[in-house]
């Protein structure tokens, strides 16, 4: 009897159990029929009412192209400054009238004397050639003198000559009239009329006559001698004149070379800039750098301007050019000295075959304030260098518009028309993330979906955002390109049609 009532208190506990679970379930069961029912209910009305859609439509123009690659900064001269003589280092640290010691950091100036050699015998040799030059100039002076001497000679020999010829004339003169004379007397005589004597005298003035012309013509050809004698000393006056001045100008070349060798005892600073290296200090024996296995004295670099080398990739290389915008990042500098702009100065023209990259150059003028007088950039630093090759040819969407293989040229977007939105396969070249250029496929006209909406397919009724909406979402785009500080490839490395000239080569 005790088995019989505690076997029956089992089993209505047994029963109970059931019953409660089977109350649950049906509980449950109506419950997620009518959370379907209602969901059904909702998707059905949000089925019936258009999507909202933000739309956005084609700029002109394709997306910059853009060459981001790492840069050195050069100084834009430096030269080791060596010595050209031999001799002992002297006046670096403390020069005449200036108690600035010439060593690292320096600030120098063009032309100004950084350091000098003592080497005493050049100056010797400069005060020698000195003397030598003076010597040779006196001689042609000297020489100078001779000449007029004998040109003066020469115009008295021909006086002399002129004197001679003049003589001649008169002795033709006087042998004539004797000769008329003495026929004369001579006829008289003959006649009786004169005495013998008268005739003999005049006989003898003939001859007399005759005697003084030929010593007349005589002279002649000795003052003609003369001026053949006064014309050769003439000659060679003058040519002891060329000699003379030929001794000074030698005199000075020796002169001249004693001079610059003396100067190259001063060691000069070719431009303003900065000492950035010093190998010997004062008491130092130089050596002449010619004799080789020398160290510079001195390095200079100019540092007012510097030197931006950049390795331009072959996909940049066809559209970069002299001029082209450049802008300078690097990281380590202060806030205010982040951004540095620049221009391309100059191109090697020629790739490097191991590296398919030319060397590119870009003139920075380099920034300084009171803590960095010499400059901000130094020699050296490296940055990341942005170079602008201008955009693309084509039309410009967000990058968010596109959807579909990403690997291809072909993409597609959602073109909003009559309400509606519908596929439209499009042709791409740049796509930097933010932006993409459209070559082929839409309008300037169009709207295109941006921001694509999830569960948006082809046909489905949609509702477009005010448009400020969308103008809020295209100044987005442009906000975050020009924010967006993370390091990517450069643009023009992702040029389409580029990479297709690649592969094909």
């Amino acid at each position: 009897m005790n088995w019989l009532k505690q076997h029956k208190k089992t089993a209505w506990f047994s029963l109970s159990v059931v019953v409660a679970v089977l109350v649950v379930a049906v509980i449950v069961y109506f419950h997620e029929r009518g959370s379907k029912v209602a969901a059904q209910g909702d998707e059905k009305q949000q089925q019936t009412k258009p999507m909202r859609v933000k739309v956005v439509q084609p700029k002109d123009g394709g997306v910059e192209r853009l060459v981001k690659r790492p840069g050195t900064i050069q100084s834009f001269q430096f030269a080791d400054l060596y010595a050209k003589v031999s001799g002992y280092l002297t006046n670096q640290d403390k020069r005449a009238g200036d108690k600035t010691p010439v060593d690292i950091g320096y600030r120098a100036k063009k032309g100004e004397v950084l350091a000098e050699v003592y080497a005493p015998e050049l100056f010797k040799n400069v005060e020698k050639a000195g003397a030598d030059l003076k010597k040779a100039r006196a001689n042609a002076d000297a020489a100078e003198a001779r000449v007029n001497k004998a040109k003066a000679d020469e115009q008295s020999a021909e006086s002399q000559y002129e004197q001679a010829k003049a003589d001649v004339e008169k002795g033709q003169a006087m042998l004539s009239l004797r000769g008329k004379q003495y026929n004369r007397y001579k006829e008289l005589a003959a006649k009786n009329s004169v005495q013998q004597e008268l005739v003999d005298e005049k006989l003898e003035a003939k001859l007399a006559a005759e005697s003084s012309l030929n010593a007349y013509k005589k002279a002649v050809l000795t003052a003609k001698s003369g001026i053949t004698a006064a014309k050769a000393g003439v000659a060679q006056a003058e040519a002891d004149v060329a000699d003379a001045k030929a001794a000074v100008s030698v005199a000075k070349a020796i002169l001249d070379r004693a001079e610059v060798l003396a100067k190259y005892t001063q060691i000069i600073s070719p431009y303003d800039g900065v000492v950035t290296k010093r190998n010997f200090h004062d008491g130092a024996f130089i050596r002449d750098a010619s004799q080789g296995d020398s160290k510079p004295v001195l390095a200079v670099a100019r540092t007012n301007k510097m030197r931006i080398i950049v390795e331009a990739p072959d996909v940049a290389v066809p559209y970069l050019k002299e001029g082209d915008a450049v802008s300078l990042t690097i990281e380590t500098l202060r806030d205010e000295h982040l951004h540095l702009t620049g221009k391309v100065a100059r191109m090697a023209v020629s790739e490097e075959y191991d590296t398919r990259t030319m060397r590119t150059e870009v003139d920075m003028k380099n920034p300084v304030d009171k803590e960095h007088p010499n400059g901000i950039l130094t020699n050296g630093m490296y940055g990341q260098v942005t170079i602008h090759l201008g955009r693309e040819k084509g039309m410009r969407i967000p990058s968010s518009c596109l959807f579909g293989n990403e690997k291809g040229e072909e993409r597609s977007v959602f073109v909003v028309c009559d309400g509606k939105v519908h596929e439209v396969k499009v042709k791409i070249g740049i796509d930097d993330g933010i932006e993409a250029t459209v070559h082929e496929g839409l309008s300037a006209s169009d709207q295109v979906v941006v921001e694509r909406p999830s569960g948006l397919a082809d046909g489905m009724a949609v509702e477009i955002l005010h448009d400020k909406s969308a103008e809020d979402a295209a100044k987005k785009a442009e906000k975050n390109k020009g924010s967006d500080k993370k390091e990517k490839e450069p643009a023009a490395d992702n040029d389409k049609s580029s990479e297709k000239k690649t592969k094909g080569k």
